[in-house]
């Protein structure tokens, strides 16, 4: 059986098939840890209709071009230090 996985720019066909296949997996009961809410009722909560209403405030999609930038923008900085040098000042 082939792993799911996502691919490197996901799709609207990817995300639609994605979640089909979701909804008919079997539903694992998982417990909370004492003390935490079953159910979160909180404008921080969002539901699925929430982000099906709003997908257009939230959603970016970018032109081939744009990813292109973008991925031109990372190689530049794959595999180099992830330190950054404070200007050093003299007093």
């Amino acid at each position: 059986m082939a792993a799911d996985t996502a691919t490197y720019v996901p799709s609207d066909t990817y995300t639609k098939r994605f979640w089909e296949k979701e909804a008919t997996r079997e539903k694992i009961e998982v417990d909370v840890p004492n003390g935490f809410p079953r159910h979160i009722d909180s404008p921080l909560a969002w539901t699925g209709s929430d982000i099906e209403m709003k997908e257009s405030e939230w959603k970016l999609s970018l032109t081939t071009e744009e990813l292109v930038a973008i991925d031109s923008a990372l190689s530049k900085f794959e595999g180099r230090p992830l330190y950054a040098t404070l200007p050093y000042k003299s007093y």
